[in-house]
This record gives C-alpha cells, sequence and structure tokens, in this order.
C-alpha cells in the first residue's frame, strides 16, 4: 500500500527499481524523495535428457542450460552411484560420468547466486547386462561335428546370439550352431539382450586327429633269427603278441626275436596306438600282423660203400 509510510512492494523481475517518496497536502507537493533498489532473482538451471546405458559399458555427458542473474553464479554436480565422474565438476558441461552397477541413478546440478541455490535432476536407468555362456569346452575326434551349447540369462530377454569365427559353423546368429571342421579354434559369443546390452564369453573346440595303428604286412624269419618289424602311428603305442622278445616293445620300428618253440609256426603279434586323449572322443587302435617262422634247413650224412682191400692179396 504505497499510501502508507511503510508500504511492502513486490517486484515480478530482476532490474533496478526507483521508488518515489511524495508527501502532498491541500496546498500540494511539499515533499519529495527517490531512491533506487535493484532486485536479483535465483538462476534457473535446467539439465539435458540423458540416454539409458549399460552398465559397465557406456557413460554418460551430462549438460545444463543456466540462466544467470546478475551476481556471480556457481555450479556443484552430485553423481550418486556414479562408479567415475569427473573430480572438479563445478560447471555446466562436469565431463564423462560412469556406472558399473546397475539401478536407477539422479544426477544433481546446483546452480547457487546470493539470492539461494536452485537444483535440477536428471534420473537415468543403468541396465544390467546379460550373463552369456558359451558352453563347456569340447574335443571332437578327427572329422567330427558337435553341436555349440550357447545360453544367455539374466539382462533384459530377448537375446540375439552372434559367433565368431563363423567360417566353421553352419548357422552362426543362432543360439547352438553345429561346428564342423578339423582344426582347434576358439569361439567367441556375443549375445544383445532387449536393451541393447551386450556380453561374451568363449568357447575352446578342440581337435584330435584319429588313431592310426597300422602293424604292417606279414612278416618272415628263418629260424630263432631276429626280424625287423615296423609298424605306422601317430601316438605312443607297444607291441605285444608271441613267445619271443622284442627289441623295444615302445618303438614303431624294432626287432621280434621267436622263442624256439615258435620256429615252424607262425606268431601273431599287434601294435597298439594309445588313446590320445583319455575320456575324450578319440580311442585308441589296435592292429594285427603275423610272423611265419620257417624251420632252418639241415644237412643229414648218408653212409656210402667203403672198398677194403685185404692184407693177403
Amino acid at each position: 500500500n504505497g499510501l502508507i509510510n511503510e508500504p511492502s512492494f513486490t517486484f515480478n523481475g530482476q532490474g533496478t527499481y526507483t521508488i518515489t517518496h511524495t508527501r502532498t497536502n491541500s496546498c500540494g507537493t511539499f515533499f519529495e524523495i527517490s531512491d533506487s533498489i535493484y532486485v536479483d532473482i535465483t538462476p534457473t538451471i535446467t539439465q539435458t535428457d540423458l540416454p539409458d546405458i549399460c552398465a559397465g559399458q557406456a557413460c554418460v555427458t551430462p549438460s545444463a542450460i543456466s540462466q544467470e542473474c546478475g551476481d556471480e553464479t556457481t555450479y556443484s554436480w552430485t553423481f550418486n552411484g556414479a562408479s567415475s565422474f569427473p573430480a572438479n565438476a563445478n560447471n555446466l558441461t562436469p565431463g564423462e560420468v560412469c556406472y558399473d552397477t546397475p539401478g536407477t541413478y539422479d544426477l544433481v546440478v546446483q546452480a547457487t547466486n546470493d539470492c539461494g541455490p536452485v537444483t535440477d535432476v536428471v534420473t537415468i536407468d543403468v541396465y544390467p547386462l546379460p550373463e552369456v555362456n558359451a558352453g563347456d569346452d569340447e574335443v571332437i575326434c578327427d572329422d567330427g561335428t558337435v553341436s555349440l551349447a550357447g545360453s544367455a540369462t539374466g539382462g533384459n530377454p530377448g537375446y540375439s546370439y552372434s559367433w565368431q569365427p563363423s567360417a566353421n559353423l553352419n548357422l552362426p546368429n543362432t543360439q547352438n550352431p553345429l561346428v564342423t571342421f578339423n582344426e582347434t579354434s576358439e569361439y567367441f559369443l556375443t549375445v544383445t539382450d532387449e536393451s541393447g546390452c551386450v556380453n561374451t564369453d568363449t568357447v575352446l573346440v578342440t581337435f584330435n586327429e584319429a588313431v592310426l595303428a597300422d602293424a604292417g604286412d606279414n612278416y618272415y624269419v628263418c629260424g630263432t633269427g631276429s626280424v625287423a618289424i615296423a609298424a605306422e602311428a601317430n601316438g605312443a603305442g607297444q607291441w605285444s603278441g608271441g613267445n619271443g622278445t622284442f627289441l623295444n616293445t615302445s618303438s614303431t620300428n624294432t626287432f621280434y626275436t621267436p622263442h624256439p618253440d615258435e620256429v615252424g609256426t607262425t606268431v601273431d603279434i599287434q601294435w597298439e596306438t594309445f588313446d590320445p586323449d583319455g575320456d575324450g572322443p578319440c580311442e585308441g587302435e589296435t592292429d594285427d600282423a603275423q610272423i611265419i617262422v620257417s624251420q632252418p634247413a639241415s644237412a643229414i650224412a648218408e653212409p656210402s660203400e667203403i672198398t677194403i682191400c685185404s692184407s693177403d692179396q
């Protein structure tokens, strides 16, 4: 009420205002005084919208727009739950803020001047990653085929699958493709969930060459002499069979000496290539051969006619 000695005024905006006090009576104005007053207001602050992100895979870069009002305005940010954030967040673009733990988080900016603080809040969701399992390591024997056992849980279901390298896979963008190959390789499974969050896992598929065991063709020896024998193998193994002796049972190339009882008979011998992978799919192999042991030749002196002259003649 401007008609009393202690009026109150309401100002609708920032600026400099002139207040004039005038006294009048029936004779007219007899006193007038004016003064200026500066009206300040709190600043305005508004954050830009931020995208939701996947835990540990992306960061946000907050920013704000402020209208400063007169006196100097200072800024401060609060990033509750962030795994990393700028050390000096005191301007409108503080820098990158990262989150490793899924959840919902508020990013708060505050602008302050002589009239007090004002804040603005933006909320983001940090999504959990899917849990990915490429399956147990596999071993196949020779030119075998194995089905990869990929799976995913957690995150936001609605998964897409991608396997690399894809050259030996029949359907590399499916959960369980078939592998047909003849070499050891590591396969990488990448899963993307409905929220676009990505996780990976690997599986090792080992190729083992099929076991080879070839004891050779028939061997021939005369009597108890030694005979060279030779096996073809692609792994460790041993000779067995017969009653004679092997010079070295674990060598593919060795000698066999028949027992005297085996002279004139056929001796069965065997080469075994051992199982190369224990509980794996490849198994040991054996192959048989024969040693024909001949009787040695013999010579017997036959009696001949002898003429004897008598001493009486």
